[in-house]
């Protein structure tokens, strides 16, 4: 699906994934098992995105909270911002994976997780054009963990 820039470019698409119903239920309970996770050790604590009851508006309110205190203190407040908004375009799961075993997930929900990213196949369709499919490899490095 178109993102967003120049039409002729691959890069300014993202995928599109047709999953089964099987698949997303799947997905959901992986998400529930994580969600059970203490979210600061996960995290951290100025993570605001993909967390409860937080929002761009806690992590603007977050800042300026840091900002006023510091100024008031009379101290030099510096402020740098870097937008990340492709890089949920990649998964690295082997990193995601060492990641989750080093935060103390248990081995077997990692190894779950694993798996059901492994195996996969795509293809692009653009407008009817078809690639070959492609098979999207997933480097085990923590199998045995």
């Amino acid at each position: 699906m178109f993102k967003k820039g120049n039409f002729s470019l691959i890069n300014n698409y993202r995928p599109i994934s047709n999953l089964s119903s099987l698949s997303k239920a799947f997905e959901r309970c992986i998400v529930a098992k994580l969600r059970k996770i203490d979210h600061d050790l996960l995290f951290g604590p100025n993570q605001h995105a993909y967390k409860p009851f937080s929002s761009t508006t806690t992590a603007c309110l977050t800042i300026q909270d840091y900002l006023a205190t510091n100024l008031d203190l009379g101290k030099i407040v510096l402020l740098y911002t870097i937008d990340l908004s492709s890089a949920f375009d990649v998964l690295r799961p082997s990193l995601m994976v060492k990641n989750l075993i080093e935060l103390g997930v248990d081995k077997t929900l990692v190894r779950v997780i694993l798996s059901f990213l492994s195996d996969r196949t795509g293809f692009v369709d653009i407008e009817g054009h078809c690639s070959d499919i492609i098979k999207f490899e997933v480097i085990q490095l923590y199998q045995n963990s």
